[in-house]
Parts: structure tokens; C-alpha cells; sequence
């Protein structure tokens, strides 16, 4: 399902709740050649390989996707033509991309499409540290961007851009009792919103679902290129992993200090579950 959102009251800080039947994930690393670009991907295991779910830039450009309800392609049909296949432009985000301005002006006048991808119905949040932000999807109408207000976004899993324009207490539908919490959190918080209130409002906004819970929740902080990271809904033991150094650490909560390099290769989850138990 998934809960995530970015804010912009001090330091811009993204955050997001991943939740999957299938607790297995991969964080890794990559690096773009032609550009010097560092790219930290969160990836989930769906039908026996690892998609990107959630990532950040070194310059910053936070890029995910979660599923959208209801589930139907009725209004995602593939256009004709002036089309542009979402995860092509997520890829492009991430490697070429550091504004949302950037983002905006490569759509342009295509149609996004999805649904020659992915198995589900789907939508995407992107951010930059200059404190833009949108949430993009489709409709019978081509694109819905919806874009940030009062230097704050939330996306859970209903259609956003049928609210716009209305309260965040008036939303209805699949996610929206985790919507309202995150706002009213984050409202809550706005004066003192760091890493530590981040991961408090991710553990109010978890999925409480037998069959697909909470397994991973992130911190992501854009300016100094970081990315926090708790598993399997222990907020009390929290990982780091720095883009520039390549690697995953211990943060905090732990008894002992543990250091890994990531690389292209990656970390999996279950390969660091036996130092959260």
C-alpha cells in the first residue's frame, strides 16, 4: 500500500512507509557513468526480481511509485500518440534530473502511460531539495498533477487529484485514514520536523495489515545526501546509508557498530535481520 510524503518547513526531508506481503527488499547503489549521478534505490520483490519502489539522487531527486485505488485500467489505455512510458521518465528522473521544473518540462506535452509496465494501477510522487514536489497520475483525461501546498505532500493510495482544491480532513477512499495522520502530523511537527519526528509520523501512519504490513520505512534527507532506514516495523533500531560513501551502517538503537559497503549489487533485508532480532 505505502505512505509516503515530503516537507519543506526547515530542511527538506522525504519519508515513506513501504508495505508488501513480501518482507524481502534490495538497497543498493548505482552510478551513472556520462554524468557522475549516484542513485540509492529501495527495491521491492515482485514475481522473482527486484523493481525500484522508492529513490534518491546526489542531487537530491526523490522518485517513487505505490499502488493506486481502485485498481482498474480503464482510464490508463496507452495513447496513440506525444506518449511517454512512466518508468522511462522515472529512470530519467533519477539519472539526469535534479528539479522538478526539469521533471514537468520532459512530460511536457506527452501523455504518461502505465500500464505496459506494471501488474497494478499505480502512482508516483516526485520531490526536489529546492522545496517543489508533485504527485503524478492518470486519468480519463491524460495527466493529474497534483502539486504541493502549505511546503508539504502526502500520497497514500487513492486518487489525489480528485481532491484538489478540498481539505485534506474531506478525502475519502483506500489510504486516506493514513493521509490524515500524516498531515496532521506533520502540521503538528512543522517547526521541528527532522529525521527523529519523520520516523515518528511513519510509525503513526504504518499499515497495520496482516497479509501486507509495514516492512520498511525511510528517511531521506536530500541535503546531505542520507537515507535512514527502519525494517519490519522496528522504529527503535535505525540504519544509515550515505550515497557518497557507498555504504549502510548502523545508526542508532543498536548495541553494536555494523558497516557494510552496498555497491551495485546490493543489500538485502533479510541480510540484516538477524542484527535487528
Amino acid at each position: 500500500m505505502c505512505t509516503s510524503f515530503a516537507a519543506y518547513f526547515q530542511n527538506p526531508i522525504y519519508a515513506a512507509n513501504i508495505d508488501h506481503p513480501d518482507k524481502e527488499r534490495k538497497f543498493k547503489i548505482t552510478k551513472v557513468k556520462e554524468n557522475g549521478r549516484i542513485i540509492f534505490h529501495c527495491q521491492n520483490r515482485e514475481n522473482n526480481r527486484f523493481v525500484d519502489t522508492a529513490c534518491m539522487n546526489n542531487l537530491g531527486m526523490f522518485s517513487n511509485y505505490q499502488v493506486l485505488i481502485p485498481n482498474n485500467n480503464a482510464q490508463i489505455s496507452k495513447p496513440k500518440s506525444n506518449k511517454l512510458a512512466v518508468g522511462n521518465l522515472y529512470t530519467l528522473s533519477q539519472m539526469y534530473m535534479g528539479t522538478i521544473s526539469e521533471l514537468l518540462n520532459r512530460i511536457g506535452k506527452n501523455t504518461v502511460y502505465y500500464n505496459d509496465l506494471f501488474e497494478f494501477r499505480l502512482h508516483n510522487m516526485f520531490a526536489d531539495k529546492k522545496g517543489q514536489a508533485v504527485i503524478l497520475e492518470t486519468n480519463e483525461n491524460g495527466n493529474a498533477i497534483s502539486y504541493i501546498h502549505d511546503k508539504h505532500i502526502v500520497m497514500t493510495n487513492f486518487p489525489v487529484c480528485e481532491f484538489e482544491g478540498k481539505p485534506y480532513s474531506d478525502v475519502y477512499g483506500e489510504g486516506s485514514d493514513r493521509y490524515k495522520i500524516a498531515h496532521d502530523e506533520i502540521i503538528k511537527n512543522k517547526n521541528n520536523l527532522g529525521v527523529k519526528q519523520a520516523f515518528c509520523i511513519l510509525e503513526k501512519a504504518r499499515y497495520k495489515h496482516e497479509y501486507c504490513p509495514t516492512v520498511c520505512s525511510m528517511v531521506f534527507d536530500p541535503i546531505n545526501l542520507y537515507v535512514y532506514i527502519a525494517l519490519f516495523g522496528v522504529f527503535e533500531k535505525i540504519w544509515g546509508v550515505s550515497l557518497i560513501e557507498d555504504t549502510l551502517e548502523t545508526f542508532s538503537g543498536f548495541d553494536k557498530n555494523y558497516k557494510f559497503k552496498i555497491g551495485s549489487k546490493g543489500i538485502l533485508a533479510s541480510e540484516l535481520e538477524k542484527y535487528i532480532v
